[in-house]
């Protein structure tokens, strides 16, 4: 059976992980990270990350092809897809993958 002190060690690394498994996914190396699931963030030009990349390979299967050697970059070529995609869905044309945007390339 365990003493009053290991129990009280226990619950401390118990709380401490449930801090970093909270905490640390926000900081590495000493700067932001986001969550990068496509949909949890407005996607615009210049902007980074495997939710662009996801973006840019939804583009791709339906039919709006974006030839980039930098698949996780939102840039130009991946701008004027989103509104070649906009236009054709009847969406606002804005050039930014916005929830609305990101659904139609998600579900329809």
């Amino acid at each position: 059976m365990a003493n009053a002190s290991t129990i009280s060690s226990m619950k401390k690394i118990v709380l401490l992980s449930l801090v970093l498994g909270c905490i640390a996914p926000l900081y590495a190396g000493g700067r932001p990270l986001l969550n990068t699931e496509l949909g949890y963030r407005t996607l615009k030009q210049g902007m980074k990350g495997n939710d662009v990349t996801a973006l840019i390979v939804l583009l791709n299967e339906h039919g709006f092809e974006v030839t980039t050697k930098k698949h996780h970059k939102f840039n130009r070529k991946v701008r004027h897809s989103i509104e070649r995609f906009q236009a054709s869905k009847g969406l606002p044309v804005t050039g930014i993958a916005n929830q609305a945007t990101i659904y139609y390339l998600k579900y329809e």
